[in-house]
């Protein structure tokens, strides 16, 4: 009869999952720094959907990690990464929509 190793294996956090979360709360910072200063517009428009993209894009690859490795977790840290990407591309469309708007009503 074969012997089975029962040693249980620590589930790890997947990076990418980690990398999703923290460039989506890059982007938010980003785009909560117009508020601050207004001045910072352009590279808002930027870098925020830059970091954006890179958030939703490794959590498409940590889910998938997360699903074929029973060892991996994190699948919270990759879909509120993904959310947050989603929501700043969503602000940074609308901020683009209303300086469209303004530029035609000012010329």
């Amino acid at each position: 009869m074969k012997e089975t190793n029962t040693v249980n294996k620590e589930k790890r956090y997947d990076g990418f999952a980690i990398a999703s979360f923290v460039l989506g709360l890059i982007s938010i910072a980003l785009v909560l720094g117009i508020f601050i200063n207004f001045r910072m517009l352009s590279g808002v428009i930027l870098f925020s959907p830059i970091s954006a993209l890179l958030s939703l894009i490794f959590g498409i690859i940590a889910l998938v990690r997360i699903k074929r490795n029973e060892n991996k977790k994190g699948m919270l840290f990759a879909i509120f990464g993904m959310l947050l990407s989603i929501f700043i591309f969503s602000v940074v469309f609308v901020v683009l929509v209303i300086l469209n708007s303004l530029s035609g009503i000012i010329s």
